[in-house]
């Protein structure tokens, strides 16, 4: 839907992006990038609102208030954040529901993670076919850095973690070396015929002859109540 696209950037392009608490987008073919376009867009309309009315919004945060992100039906969508960005942030994000969007490989990367995983409460990712991690490690984190320091994540308030029919996933999060979920309540894992660990770090890879665990001692829960896991 061209004419829905055409909206989204609209609204970025004045500045009301800012504003939302809620976006959803849903059957939007031939989008390959999400974000990477928004956030152009975004800083191009901040110059002409700075301009204009005088009003410094060139900063750091993309999507200050928004608290729920849907997307699903983007059969071309490849990258919703971009890597090696300083542009994106969810800061008050809650919630995160993403489905039948076949050719993405990840959501975000983990810098940007950390942001908002600590406020995000239910994450969702379902049919993403090609998907081969939800948060992944950025190239310029790994370059030159003493890998056992790298940072560790926690998600504290994450209530709900499900991950439905994900075919190519091998791990939640790859390039981590401790992830903390002391207020999930609800996991649901189906589908996931490749997964080699829920967290991969870093430092090693799971075996390569398949999955031998798939919580092990990097991934630490607290209150979980309920827990279903299924081929």
């Amino acid at each position: 839907m061209d004419d829905a696209m055409l909206l989204i950037h609209q609204l970025v392009s004045s500045c009301c992006f800012r504003q939302l608490e809620c976006l959803g987008i849903l059957n939007c073919k031939n989008l390959p990038r999400l974000l990477i376009d928004l956030v152009n867009d975004a800083r191009i309309g901040a110059e002409e609102a700075e301009k204009e009315y005088g009003e410094n919004v060139i900063d750091n945060s993309l999507f200050p208030h928004l608290k729920e992100l849907m997307l699903s039906k983007l059969p071309d969508l490849r990258c919703v954040v971009p890597l090696n960005t300083q542009k994106v942030y969810f800061a008050n994000l809650k919630s995160v529901d993403v489905s039948a969007c076949e050719r993405l490989l990840h959501f975000s990367s983990l810098s940007v993670a950390r942001i908002f995983s600590q406020h995000v409460e239910i994450l969702t990712f379902k049919h993403c076919k090609e998907m081969e991690q939800v948060f992944i490690l950025e190239d310029n984190e790994v370059d030159g850095a003493d890998q056992s320091r790298i940072p560790d994540i926690q998600f504290p308030r994450l209530k709900m973690l499900k991950l439905y029919k994900l075919q190519a996933l091998t791990s939640f999060c790859k390039g981590v070396n401790n992830t903390e979920f002391p207020s999930l309540m609800n996991l649901e894992i189906s589908g996931l015929n490749n997964i080699k660990g829920l967290v991969i770090p870093t430092y090693g890879e799971q075996s390569s002859g398949g999955m031998d665990f798939l919580f092990g001692t990097k991934v630490s829960f607290g209150g979980l109540k309920t827990q279903g896991i299924r081929q």
